[in-house]
């Protein structure tokens, strides 16, 4: 969770919104919310939607080159090697002479590393709101120090790679090793060609040079099997189940963050102290409770029971 250095900081912040009413006092139930719940139902849907056009894409590229091989070659697989040039194993598509025919293949064979830097970004920022959305959880089941950029007190700092390195590291190294596996997929292949006998600078100056995209059914075969794998994680960890189960999921809706950092009057210095969530004794009534961060002592929840600053993400919206 990350929070400003200063605690007026979250208090003004929680000022109406506009297109957005005060909030009310709302019950509270013990739900067992989920990693996915932290993600917005667009944002879901279109990541798996993203994940799931590139896979079918490099399907479709790996039936294609495969189509070739049986075609072009008796050669299998393994033998055709991995990333390896192979006559056979050329797309004609851009097989042109001049400039033309190179800017061709090399913008052809670079749309791919394009599309997966989008992939990454998406998968990125998916993961990234799941994260949020777990560490927020935690805040209700243990008493923690903030996150923030430039720590103060107890505060702890923010990550370098902004996920934790059990997330961040693997994913970069996932997207390295998929961006070299493109290269060795589909390559700019240069064919020169010139007459037995005839010397090799006569060929070059008649302008016997052509552009093709090379082709290697291998490494396609690794990219596939591991944007499945990829695939299955992101729908997977979804599923896991957040620590909290009465604590609202708030996302990065800084509406519902804010209006959970309303503390008792003498807790000044909660923001650079650990803070948990739950209901403080100080604060509300007999008929409304009241939820927040603070460095108080604070109770469990009733279930049931309606409290002041237990706005959800869903219900700002």
């Amino acid at each position: 969770m990350t929070a400003g250095r200063g605690s007026e900081g979250a208090r003004s912040i929680a000022q109406k919104p506009k297109g957005h009413q005060l909030p009310q006092p709302q019950p509270i139930d013990l739900v067992t919310y989920r990693w996915k719940h932290g993600v917005s139902r667009k944002r879901y849907l279109t990541t798996i939607l993203i994940l799931a056009v590139a896979l079918l894409a490099s399907c479709a590229c790996l039936g294609l080159t495969l189509a070739q091989m049986e075609r072009s070659t008796s050669d299998t697989i393994i033998s055709l090697g991995f990333g390896v040039v192979n006559s056979n194993m050329l797309f004609n598509g851009g097989n042109e002479q001049g400039s033309g025919g190179l800017a061709s293949s090399v913008l052809f064979v670079n749309m791919p590393q394009v599309a997966l830097s989008f992939v990454y970004l998406s998968s990125n920022a998916f993961v990234t709101c799941m994260l949020l959305a777990d560490e927020y959880s935690r805040y209700e089941v243990h008493r923690r120090p903030l996150r923030v950029t430039t720590p103060v007190g107890k505060q702890r700092a923010t990550y370098w790679l902004q996920l934790p390195y059990t997330y961040g590291l693997p994913l970069i190294a996932t997207s390295a090793t998929l961006h070299w596996l493109i290269s060795q997929s589909l390559f700019l292949v240069r064919v020169e060609t010139y007459s037995e006998g005839k010397p090799y600078e006569s060929s070059m100056e008649s302008g016997n040079s052509s552009s093709a995209v090379g082709l290697s059914p291998a490494p396609m075969l690794v990219v596939v099997i591991l944007g499945t794998c990829i695939t299955v994680i992101a729908i997977g960890m979804g599923f896991r189940k957040l620590k909290g189960h009465a604590m609202p999921v708030a996302a990065s809706c800084s509406f519902a963050l804010a209006t959970a950092s309303h503390r008792p009057v003498g807790d000044v210095d909660a923001a650079v102290l650990p803070v948990k969530w739950g209901e403080a004794t100080e604060m509300g009534n007999a008929d409304v409770g009241h939820c927040c961060f603070t460095s108080q002592e604070i109770v469990s929840v009733v279930p049931g029971r309606k409290y002041a600053g237990s706005m959800s993400r869903d219900k700002t919206n």
